[in-house]
């Protein structure tokens, strides 16, 4: 439960920096989703550590969140040849994931101690791949909109987890 919540609060945390946070660069949002993305990503490998999430799936998708966090933030620092668009790609292809793997495995609720698929978890997997096929295909046209849109996904995103949060919860009260 505590995890679901600590990575409710980094949505949260994310979606505030994506709206509030005056420079709106593609740098700035970057920046932003790679941090972003390697802490969930360490958050989620603990959750799987402790055999809460669906095995495999869950792992490999925190393994990619991580990799690709370290590896646009570490290209953006080194100030390689490797453009923006590149790394928003990349950002993309790892929103993409994330949505894949929301639409597939679901959500834990109070009727289904096991993940289950749920229209919630199916709506963010389609708003995830979506936006993420939005910056794949328009990377650099989406301006202060893309900020929206991801701080959006990110309030969305920490509604399910906490909703993750209270199921996990309430399975135990039951237990």
């Amino acid at each position: 439960m505590w995890v679901a919540l600590l990575r409710a609060g980094l949505a949260v945390g994310l979606g505030l920096a994506l709206l509030f946070y005056p420079d709106k660069s593609r740098n700035t949002l970057l920046n932003i989703l790679a941090i972003f993305w390697i802490l969930a990503g360490a958050v989620s490998l603990l959750w799987d550590a402790h055999g809460k999430r669906p095995g495999r799936p869950s792992m490999t998708t925190s393994l990619i969140l991580i990799g690709v966090g370290l590896l646009v933030l570490v290209l953006i620092r080194m100030g390689t040849g490797v453009g923006e668009v590149v790394l928003i790609w990349l950002l993309a292809l790892v929103m993409m994931v994330t949505g894949a793997v929301h639409l597939t495995l679901g959500m834990r609720t109070r009727r289904h101690p096991t993940r289950q698929w749920s229209a919630f978890s199916f709506g963010l997997g389609i708003f995830e791949v979506l936006l993420g096929a939005l910056l794949l295909f328009a990377p650099l046209n989406w301006g202060p909109w893309l900020f929206t849109a991801a701080g959006i996904w990110a309030f969305a995103g920490a509604a399910m987890l906490m909703l993750d949060a209270y199921a996990q919860r309430s399975l135990t009260k039951t237990n």
